[in-house]
């Protein structure tokens, strides 16, 4: 009786498949089709489930082709696991072979109990493929038997709502919504369906399980989603899907506005985070949603703080309008929103602080430290951000902070060392002397070198020994001097050997033998003058550095060794430049293209050595303006390696 129950359940299997084959088309193709949806890798699990009867797969793989004979199905198959753990239920699941599901299903009741190694029920892999016939079938076996599948997790945590929702199955997404209440349910790493619907912007389906909740759940009782790392408001938030966030503040709970999570942030302050205005607008307009807009984060910034960090200026305007005054908004070190904007480089909102009179207040207010926004730019070594604030004449330069360091003070200071931060500290010393800033005079007064240490150099029988005891900037001055030196020795150099080494060459005969072919000609003039000018120059400052071994180097740098060098360096550049003009003057357009480009880096050379050699403290209107044409085109070189998080 047995065997020939059996022999009819197979039967009555082959004919429910064949019957399933109007609905469902699964050969192999559509197997890994189905597979690859629901983001397994089907190659892997296909070479490893080999290990299972060959029947049983080609079983599966025959799936409900009428046209292919199909093996028989035995008992004992369906206790066969894969390497992977799946049992032919799951296989039969995952395809939406729904005859063989009801076949082992009815046979074998606790079959839909059966985990695989992943800990996916069969439930989750017809959620997972999207066969809601199958999904259907299985909820309704598991109710009649009293088995609440719906709640159980696989090994990431997830229910197979989890499950459809991530796929984006919407009709089975549904109908396991109105059969359970694991919309609520979080997996592992904190997601529930309700907000992994909010990240896709499935409004939808958010509606529904909002709205269509079934009967049995009261409205009163409605479970509050909390608001932690993966809520669905967050979710909303940070997907900027502004349906979604009017749904969960009216149908949830509006004070969600004020609740923080476990970073302390509201969503107040993660909308202003990541400027979304309306969504700001919204929140504000919420029952709390002004207590938020002063409500601190565990690092105490307001969102009207993280606003301006992030230069987010219209949100900054309408914060303000449900906060205290500005200079009432102060986080742990007593920064306003002006320091915040100069320390994370928000130079448009420093600008807009600057613009308003009624932020005054702000521009010299103090930290906790004493440091005014000034002295947070010059400290992060911003010449930009500090070239901004120099030009308000609001700002005042000579404030010092708790250790009595002026603006000026700080960038002297710092010139002393950070040497990766190239040009950032000169150029802020630069910004600040162009905006007539003093030293405080204490800094100034002890700041200053006697006479008798000048000299960095022992007299002893050792000529050149190092003093014992070095002024700290000593060893710079030194490698200063050897640069020039070495410098202004190649010049040299090259410029003796282009002296006899003449564009065109030398007349061969006549009376004029060995005198230049191209001496009449204008190009070969300035070649010639130039080329002689740097020689004479770069032959001056080595002789002058030299002596500067014995003496003042600081002096001898600034005063003598740099603007003879530009002035060689330069000359080297026109000389370069006449000579390739005139031997490629046959043909004009090349020619014309080497004076050109000649001509604009000779502009560019001597923008560079103008803030070297002028003094940058001259208060000549024509020196002046040239200076700041120096320094806005020396603004583009600094690279910044601080990250704003």
């Amino acid at each position: 009786m047995a065997a020939s129950s059996s022999r009819q359940d197979i039967e009555t299997l082959a004919k429910m498949e064949e019957g399933a084959a109007h609905d469902h088309e699964h050969g192999v193709e559509d197997i890994e089709m189905v597979n690859t949806a629901e983001q397994w890798n089907w190659e892997e699990e296909e070479n490893i489930d080999k290990c299972m009867d060959p029947e049983i797969l080609e079983h599966a793989a025959t799936g409900n082709d009428p046209n292919r004979t199909r093996p028989k199905l035995r008992s004992e198959m369906f206790e066969q696991r894969s390497t992977l753990g799946n049992y032919f239920i799951h296989l039969a699941s995952s395809v939406g072979d729904l005859g063989s599901v009801k076949l082992i299903a009815e046979l074998h009741p606790s079959q839909v109990l059966k985990q695989n190694n992943e800990g996916n029920l069969p439930l989750h892999l017809a959620a997972s493929a999207g066969h809601l016939s199958t999904v259907c079938f299985l909820v309704e076996i598991s109710q009649t038997n009293n088995y609440n599948l719906l709640v159980e997790k696989n090994t990431r945590g997830n229910t197979a709502l989890h499950v459809a929702v991530e796929n984006h199955h919407q009709e089975v997404a549904k109908f396991l919504i109105y059969n359970d209440e694991s919309r609520f349910s979080p997996n592992m790493y904190g997601k529930t369906p309700l907000s992994m619907a909010a990240e896709a912007g499935n409004v939808e389906l958010i509606k529904h399980m909002i709205f269509g909740r079934p009967s049995w759940l009261a409205f009163d009782n409605f479970p509050e989603e909390p608001w932690e790392g993966n809520s669905v408001l967050r979710a909303a938030i940070l997907g900027r899907n502004r349906e979604i966030i009017k749904i969960v503040l009216l149908c949830i709970s509006s004070s969600l506005v004020g609740a923080t999570d476990e970073e302390g942030m509201t969503p107040l302050t993660l909308g202003a985070y990541i400027d979304d205005f309306e969504t700001v607008s919204t929140m504000l307009a919420t029952v709390g949603g002004s207590a938020a807009s002063n409500k601190e984060d565990k690092n105490g910034f307001t969102p009207v703080h993280l606003a301006s960090r992030k230069g987010h200026i219209t949100i900054v305007e309408l914060l303000l309008k449900h906060c205290p005054p500005p200079r009432d908004l102060l986080d742990k070190n007593n920064w306003n929103i002006l320091h915040t904007a100069v320390w994370h480089r928000r130079d448009n909102m420093v600008k807009y602080i600057l613009g308003k009179f009624e932020f005054q207040e702000l521009i010299n207010q103090k930290d906790k430290f004493g440091n005014t926004p000034l002295h947070l730019a010059v400290r992060q070594g911003y010449p930009k951000t500090v070239s901004i604030l120099a030009s308000s004449k609001r700002v005042n330069f000579s404030v010092r902070n708790n250790e009595g360091h002026s603006a000026m003070d700080i960038a002297r200071m710092s010139l002393m060392g950070e040497k990766t931060l190239f040009l950032r500290r000169p150029l802020t010393v630069m910004a600040l002397t162009l905006a007539s800033a003093s030293r405080s005079p204490e800094r100034s007064i002890s700041s200053k070198v006697k006479p008798t240490e000048a000299n960095y150099f022992n007299v002893t029988e050792q000529r050149g020994a190092f003093l014992s005891v070095v002024p700290e900037d000593a060893s710079s001055h030194i490698q200063t001097v050897n640069n020039l030196l070495l410098v202004s020795t190649l010049v040299a150099t090259v410029t003796f050997t282009a002296g006899f080494t003449m564009p065109g060459g030398y007349m061969s005969s006549g009376n004029d033998e060995g005198k230049s072919t191209l001496v009449t000609d204008w190009l070969f003039q300035t070649f010639l003058i130039c080329n002689t000018i740097a020689m004479y120059s770069s032959i001056t400052v080595a002789i002058g550095l030299l002596w500067a071994q014995t003496g003042d180097m600081s002096y001898a740098c600034s005063k003598v060794g740099l603007p003879i060098l530009g002035l060689a360096l330069s000359m080297m550049l026109v000389a370069f430049m006449a000579g390739v003009a005139l031997v490629t003057s046959n043909l004009t357009w090349l020619a014309i293209f080497v004076v050109i480009t000649g001509s604009i880096f000779l502009v560019i050379v001597l923008l560079l050595l103008v803030p070297l050699i002028i003094p940058i403290s001259t208060k000549h209107r024509v020196t002046c303006f040239v200076l700041r044409c120096a320094f806005h085109m020396l603004l583009n070189i600094p690279k910044y390696d601080d990250v704003d998080d």
